[in-house]
């Protein structure tokens, strides 16, 4: 038996967003498209390619358990990053992120200074403190008021 079995593929998964978003959430067809195309693209000419993904210094540089639960938490707040309105800026070891690669470096920042941040258990209790001192930018916007302002 697969594991995919009754799991809704990423197309589908969308439509089901879209659909029960009460008309909040909108699924531009041509951005899709034109996203596919650009990724089609990469990966033809090389630019793009299983590599990539590690090759971002704030993603798991492996392949385990930590790695998977890291994953699942960033892609479960990435939306909220995504705003033509603000700039959400962290600096992460001397660096500085913008936008989603900015989420990544909250979590990692997060994992260094000790919060089980991946963790289901942690998850589940966490405040809306928490998530303020988890994700404060370099300006003291936070995501608690970055979700409120919209």
């Amino acid at each position: 038996m697969s594991v995919l079995n009754g799991r809704l593929s990423p197309r589908e998964s969308a439509k089901y967003v879209v659909t029960n978003s009460s008309g909040q959430i909108k699924l531009s067809e041509e951005g899709v498209q034109k996203a596919a195309r650009l990724m089609l693209d990469a990966i033809r000419s090389g630019a793009y390619s299983e590599h990539s993904y590690s090759a971002i210094d704030v993603h798991p540089q492996n392949a385990d358990r930590s790695a998977v639960d890291w994953i699942f938490l960033v892609d479960t707040i990435n939306f909220s990053f995504w705003s033509e309105k603000s700039h959400f800026q962290v600096t992460f070891q001397g660096k500085k992120y913008t936008g989603y690669l900015a989420a990544c470096a909250c979590i990692n920042r997060a994992l260094e200074e000790g919060k089980a941040v991946t963790n289901a258990d942690h998850m589940e209790r966490i405040t809306e403190d928490d998530m303020r001192e988890i994700f404060r930018a370099d300006d003291g916007f936070t995501l608690a008021s970055f979700c409120c302002y919209y």
